[in-house]
């Protein structure tokens, strides 16, 4: 069964709403990072730290937002 870490997410405010980065273990591998937009869409990243999450947090809403 996967998981998410709720009590260690991390909240990132952007123009367009709340995006969440959070712990997440899928069933099949190691603990890796989550970010999830508040359009619904969401990305894995099976490597780095919380720095590079928020940077590809920031990036997609900047890239949203043309």
């Amino acid at each position: 069964m996967d998981w998410i870490a709720h009590e260690h997410a991390h909240q990132l405010d952007t123009p367009q709403g709340e995006v969440i980065i959070t712990p997440y273990v899928p069933s099949d591998g190691p603990e890796c990072w989550m970010v999830v937009y508040p359009w619904g869409g969401s990305v894995t990243l099976p490597e780095g730290t919380l720095a590079d999450a928020k940077a590809v947090a920031e990036k997609t809403v900047a890239e949203r937002l043309g």
